[in-house]
């Protein structure tokens, strides 16, 4: 709420810009130091789950440094921490992160930022259709517009099978994809 006020947004903004652009990082223990993240932790009293737990004697598997002991438990269940299904819905700030054994998620503006222009860039770069669909459009439409059909006509008998707008179409046209022209148009 203090960042929405601070950048004069509303709250729900900022929330949804936090989790659309979250990094999710699933391990920031060494590697001597795998955790046993189930919910069942302090409770349980598995043995033998997996094969590396098969050759130690009496020893519980929640015990086991291997990570593929928890996972190939059928009761395993991945705790998960609170933090993480309420609002910052972040670990950044908090003061656990570096002890937590629990999966972390972190919001990164400046990833953010860059993810964000990357969508601009690719979003006004052009063409967005394959050269075998490009194809396919170009054997149906440009007959069809070379008979003397409109785009709109063609768009709205052929919504089977044109999935792309009117406007789209005469982009294409226009750009000279496809082997209709523009002077062909009704």
């Amino acid at each position: 709420k203090k960042i929405a006020s601070h950048i004069n947004h509303d709250c729900t903004t900022v929330s949804s810009e936090i989790r659309n652009h979250l990094t999710v990082v699933d391990d920031m223990w060494p590697t001597n130091r795998k955790h046993n993240r189930c919910v069942h932790y302090v409770d349980c009293k598995k043995r033998h789950v997996c094969n590396f737990c098969q050759s130690i004697k009496n020893n519980l598997c929640k015990y086991c440094d291997q990570v593929t002991c928890s996972k190939s438990c059928p009761d395993y269940k991945e705790k998960v921490c609170d933090r993480l299904s309420k609002a910052p819905y972040v670990c950044n700030g908090c003061d656990s992160t570096r002890r937590c054994p629990l999966q972390k998620k972190f919001y990164d503006a400046k990833e953010a930022q860059l993810d964000y222009e990357r969508t601009l860039s690719d979003s006004r770069s052009g063409v967005m259709i394959t050269d075998d669909e490009l194809t396919e459009l170009d054997n149906l439409i440009s007959p069809l517009i070379k008979n003397g059909q409109s785009i709109y006509h063609i768009t709205i008998n052929n919504s089977d099978q044109i999935n792309w707008s009117s406007k789209t179409l005469y982009t294409y046209i226009n750009k000279g994809l496809l082997q209709a022209k523009p002077i062909d148009m009704p």
